[in-house]
């Protein structure tokens, strides 16, 4: 085998390996996909694609995904905490979110100031919701009235 054969099989299988280890991250294949191609901020503004040929840059990569990876299982323990609902989860990380800014929580855990942003956020859903709750139940106990419950929720 001739050496730049040999460098294009060593390029290949650090992009296999990177790929492999962002549908473990990700969880399958069409949102792995689309991370590999989009570019991250973590990654100076380059989709991870771009980088994992050479050595360097797969390390990169990998560091990235190692990151997301510890981000992602705080972001999933903060929302269990506030909302006790698994099923609902990877449907709000790709939801465009108001209250950042009407970008996707998924796509900010790529840095550290993202994923503090989605955890603020989702902290803000579980006092809000709590503030409901106790607005609800002082309502049936007959201490407020049912406007100033539905002022509390807005």
């Amino acid at each position: 085998m001739r050496k730049d054969e040999r460098q294009s099989l060593a390029r290949a299988k650090r992009a296999a390996h990177v790929a492999q280890r962002s549908v473990d991250v990700l969880g399958d294949t069409a949102t792995a996909y689309r991370w590999l191609t989009t570019p991250c901020a973590a990654l100076r503004g380059k989709a991870p694609i771009e980088i994992t040929f050479d050595v360097t840059g797969a390390r990169r990569v990998a560091s990235v995904l190692r990151r997301r990876s510890l981000r992602q299982r705080s972001v999933r323990q903060a929302w269990l905490s506030a909302v006790e609902d698994e099923a609902g989860l990877a449907k709000w990380l790709w939801k465009r979110n108001p209250a950042l800014g009407f970008r996707q929580p998924a796509t900010l855990l790529d840095t550290d100031r993202g994923a503090a942003e989605v955890l603020r956020s989702i902290r803000d859903r579980k006092d809000l919701r709590a503030a409901q709750a106790g607005a609800t139940e002082a309502r049936r106990k007959g201490t407020i009235s049912w406007s100033e419950v539905r002022r509390q929720r807005n």
